[in-house]
């Protein structure tokens, strides 16, 4: 933690609090489940440091977000579930669909994951698995507010149906490694202003999906819609006089 304002300590404790709680809970979070040996993780940018700053911090914590216990499966022998502090208000998850995370989904709805997540991005392999993954989101996830649909079909407008398959279309994860990868500042804004700002609506059935998100038990979640190319990375202009500084480095 920086070290350079001295004058903490001296604050009145109700405003020190208050500091500590906007520090862990107004950033967005976000992060994909991924397995690791017997193990189920969550990568990508989670908030480590304000709580470890001193025991005011860990306290403000443990009243502000939701701690997830690790439990162990001896159904699919798969181990334990991560264990660690989330603020499931602001954290955006990261999954593909019910045919490409299946068992990680269902391990993470074991251990009563699921039911908590508010905020989802999913990225169906096709039109079937979209509105199958949804169906599963609407037993599995109780507490939903927000889906994100990200697919490559979304913007070919020209075709008739959007089953039609682009054999040159980059059907793979949206990021190798981490969601990090991934440029969602623009996507974590609308959501924070509850605009959708979807372009894509003519380009399949926007009013079968949306007769389909009626019946979440926790109300209709704010549809977005989405392209691999509206979450890539700005691409910086170098030249052998100009490198990149560290700050424009991803």
């Amino acid at each position: 933690m920086d070290q350079s304002f001295t004058l903490f300590p001296e604050l009145p404790p109700e405003l020190r609090q208050e500091i500590w709680r906007i520090s862990l809970t107004q950033e967005w979070e976000y992060s994909s489940f991924k397995r690791v040996g017997r193990q189920i993780k969550l990568v990508g940018r989670i908030n480590q440091s304000v709580p470890k700053a001193c025991r005011e911090a860990r306290d403000i914590m443990k009243s502000a977000l939701t701690e997830v216990e690790a439990k162990w499966s001896t159904k699919y022998h798969h181990g334990g579930l991560f264990h660690g502090w989330i603020n499931f208000d602001r954290h955006l998850f990261f999954l593909r669909d019910t045919e490409a995370n299946f068992h990680l989904m269902k391990d993470i709805l074991e251990k009563g994951m699921l039911e908590r997540i508010q905020h989802i991005v999913i990225n169906p392999h096709g039109y079937w698995h979209l509105f199958m993954t949804v169906r599963a989101l609407q037993k599995w996830c109780t507490s939903l507010r927000t889906i994100v649909v990200v697919a490559p079909w979304l913007d070919r407008t020209l075709v008739d149906t959007p089953d039609q398959v682009n054999p040159y279309e980059d059907w793979g994860p949206l990021f190798h490694t981490s969601p990090t990868e991934l440029n969602i500042a623009p996507l974590l804004s609308a959501i924070d202003a509850q605009k959708p700002n979807n372009i894509y609506k003519k380009a399949w059935d926007q009013e079968k999906l949306e007769k389909t998100l009626v019946g979440f038990p926790n109300g209709t979640p704010l549809l977005f819609m989405r392209t691999r190319n509206d979450l890539r990375l700005p691409k910086v202009k170098t030249s052998a006089f100009f490198p990149l500084t560290p700050n424009q480095i991803q």
